[in-house]
């Protein structure tokens, strides 16, 4: 998985905000909110993990059954993928 195009993660008052910058600002008009679910997939992506390890980290941090891990990964790029905002 990919991101297209910039976006900044920032957390704002235990609110994770993906801030588009630069030329993608101008493609996408505001902010996404994102879960910590959402959030801890993002940084895996930004840090070029695996998917196996993305999910992996989300079975540790939120302490899932790994295919709940997985659907929750796969929903969320999923999600991305139609915006426009993760590629493979």
């Amino acid at each position: 998985m990919k991101i297209k195009g910039t976006f900044v993660l920032r957390s704002i008052m235990d609110e994770n905000v993906l801030i588009p910058v630069g030329d993608t600002a101008a493609e996408i008009n505001g902010m996404i909110a994102l879960n910590k679910t959402g959030a801890a997939v993002w940084q895996g992506i930004e840090a070029g993990k695996t998917d196996d390890e993305i999910i992996e980290t989300l079975v540790q941090r939120f302490e899932v059954e790994k295919s709940v891990a997985k659907e929750d990964y796969q929903a969320f790029t999923e999600g991305m993928k139609a915006a426009g905002i993760l590629t493979e």
